[in-house]
């Protein structure tokens, strides 16, 4: 198990604070974080683990007694055993794992990884260029689900409005992204 690493300077862990602020949790004192490695306050954090524990088990049971709530366990603890192991693939800066080419915002060391996009709607990469964006499938093969249902909660009026970063990423790397993927194609087609 990763720890997190406590050993940062107030002005350090400030900058962290602000990093993850568009998350909206309440984050925690510099002296807390010391103490416990988590940057959201822990009282938050146990609140929003019961409640949500309490709410999706009632539904579940609701929907198919306790064999469901049974698989509504046995899923949430895969999922976060993936999503766990995100954390470390999605910004490992040591070895290039991502889809050539996928990678814009390179000083980030984020990732844009297929697997977890997929299951998650996680362009990693993507979402470090335009953290405020709904939609974070830019390029082709890029398909953002839970950003497809966003639309189609807006179609249905149930969503207001959304933020596509897709306009803002194809004029700042449009032409860029495009010529290394025509070139990335080329090689793959010669070789």
């Amino acid at each position: 198990m990763r720890k997190t690493n406590t050993n940062i300077s107030p002005e350090r862990y400030e900058k962290l604070k602000k990093s993850i602020a568009h998350i909206g949790h309440p984050m925690a004192s510099y002296e807390s974080f010391r103490r416990t490695g988590q940057v959201e306050m822990r009282l938050h954090y146990v609140a929003r683990l019961i409640f949500a524990n309490c709410f999706w088990s009632g539904v579940s049971y609701v929907l198919g007694g306790v064999p469901f709530i049974l698989a509504w366990y046995a899923a949430s603890f895969t999922l976060w055993a993936l999503l766990r192991n995100f954390g470390y693939w999605g910004h490992l800066k040591e070895k290039k794992i991502g889809v050539a080419n996928w990678e814009f915002h390179t000083e980030s060391g984020a990732r844009n990884q297929a697997f977890y996009a997929w299951i998650a709607s996680e362009w990693h990469d993507n979402h470090h260029s335009y953290p405020t964006s709904s939609n974070l499938g830019f390029l082709p093969g890029q398909v953002d689900f839970t950003f497809q249902i966003i639309r189609f909660l807006k179609w249905l009026g149930v969503v207001e409005s959304y933020i596509d970063g897709k306009e803002q990423f194809m004029a700042r790397f449009g032409s860029q992204a495009f010529a290394v993927r025509r070139t990335s194609t080329k090689r793959a087609e010669s070789a």
